[in-house]
């Protein structure tokens, strides 16, 4: 009886993500900073709004990388660097290398978005850019892959980036292997209300980000086991009453 009850209570879960939820489970979406994308072959979300010191822009319509539109989810980048950001192309690609996660789009073109350190206008020493998504399935959780690299050879790009308690930092010197400059975080979860944070804070020179990616993440098996049980309390709870 115990173990009807069990598989009853199962039978009647909907797995996260994958019913009335803006980002299904194993979806990815993709922010490329600037407004020159690779032309073939990718579905990637051009974010190219320069920001004044302090102000935010956002991004309020999104696509995943099958070119789907993402109901619900928006993205914004908020400017706390000091100094207004501005778009860069860059004459070297950078390496993706190798990644944890999915970012590609051609190791995120050849571009970036910059808050320089002028000497005119100095960032705060704690500058940072606030990167939001927000309509994000609770219930779910997501990898972040993301930095920027332009080949190497410019330590002033060094980035830490960090969310829901976890970071890496990019290096992007000489001496450094392809890749560097990128990162990823894995088993992020949201704040509870659809919104995760992620901030990419100043190291050395500059403030600037290449692109990145964000995939919702199917749950585990002991996840669901424990939805199941939880479910089977519920029912003896019900049947006590």
């Amino acid at each position: 009886m115990k173990a009807t009850l069990f598989i009853t209570a199962l039978a009647g879960i909907t797995l996260a993500g994958t019913a009335d939820a803006s980002l299904l489970a194993g979806d990815t979406i993709g922010i490329d900073f600037n407004g020159s994308v690779a032309t073939t072959g990718t579905n990637f979300n051009a974010f190219s709004e320069d920001t004044d010191d302090g102000a935010t822009a956002s991004l309020l319509s999104l696509i995943n990388l099958s070119g789907a539109t993402v109901t619900g989810v928006t993205f914004s980048l908020e400017n706390q660097t000091g100094q207004n950001t501005e778009r860069a192309d860059f004459t070297t690609q950078g390496a993706e290398g190798t990644l944890a996660g999915p970012l590609s789009e051609q190791a995120v073109w050849d571009d970036g978005y910059i808050s320089n350190n002028q000497g005119a206008a100095p960032l705060d020493v704690d500058g940072f850019f606030l990167l939001t998504f927000s309509g994000l399935d609770d219930e779910l959780t997501y990898d972040l892959t993301g930095g920027f690299d332009n080949n190497g050879g410019n330590a002033n790009f060094d980035a830490t980036w960090s969310a829901d308690g976890q970071s890496f930092t990019t290096l992007t010197t000489n001496s450094d292997p392809a890749g560097a400059g990128y990162g990823t975080l894995t088993g992020l979860s949201t704040d509870g209300d659809g919104n995760l944070e992620i901030t990419v804070a100043r190291n050395t020179l500059h403030v600037t980000v290449g692109g990145l990616t964000l995939t919702s993440v199917v749950p585990e098996p002991s996840s669901l086991a424990l939805l199941g049980l939880g479910g089977l309390m519920m029912i003896k709870r019900r049947r006590r009453a």
